[in-house]
Formats: C-alpha cells, sequence, structure tokens
C-alpha cells in the first residue's frame, strides 16, 4: 500500500517529475553501443569479446560519462561523470538476440574502479 502525505502541494508536484540523473546518459550510451554492435561487429557472425578484446581502449562518450568493454568479466561498464565529478559506474552483461545486444545491469557502485 502506498500511502502519500501531502505537505506543499508544489513540492509533492516537484517529487513526481523528479528522474534519475543518469537515466539520459545510460539511455544514450547503450543505444549507441548496440548500434555499434550491430552494425560494426556483425552479431550473428562474429565472436563479440574477440571482437571487443582486439580494440584498443575502446570507448564511446556521451558528454564526459562514457561507456567501455572489460574483458575481464567480459561485461560493459558505464562510467557516469557528471559536472566533472565520478558519479557512479555500472556493470552491464549483455546477449546477442538475432541482430540486437541486450544489455542487463548486474552491479554498480559509487567508488570509482570498484
Amino acid at each position: 500500500m502506498e500511502m502519500n502525505i501531502r505537505s506543499n502541494g508544489v513540492d509533492t508536484h516537484k517529487q513526481t517529475f523528479k528522474i534519475n540523473i543518469t537515466e539520459k546518459y545510460k539511455e544514450y550510451l547503450l543505444t549507441e553501443l548496440n548500434q555499434y554492435i550491430c552494425e560494426t561487429i556483425l552479431c550473428e557472425t562474429t565472436n563479440v569479446k574477440e571482437y571487443m578484446n582486439s580494440l584498443d581502449n575502446f570507448r564511446i562518450y556521451f558528454e564526459e560519462s562514457c561507456i567501455y568493454y572489460d574483458g575481464n568479466t567480459d561485461c560493459f561498464i558505464i562510467e557516469y561523470v557528471i559536472d566533472g565529478d565520478f558519479y557512479k559506474q555500472e556493470t552491464f552483461e549483455y546477449e546477442i538476440k538475432g541482430k540486437d545486444a541486450v544489455f542487463s545491469c548486474i552491479d554498480y557502485s559509487f567508488k570509482k574502479g570498484d
């Protein structure tokens, strides 16, 4: 059961429209990565892990945030940098389904490199 306590109509209204600051970055970076994988790697015929390991320092940037491949874990990592400061890092598993990559967040940390 959800309960709302109304203290101020404006505050309640503002809370309703509050979004997670990282969603815009995540959507852009994962969309760009999916497009890159499907257009460049040719999902059906190429091993994504082998291809990503063959690249040197592959990163996709959106503003100051970026996504990169971690060969040790075979996952992609998004590092969120907001207003010049590290904010959060999320680790994503991937699975190739047909012509698309599907990403699932498996871990996050508010400490860089953790």
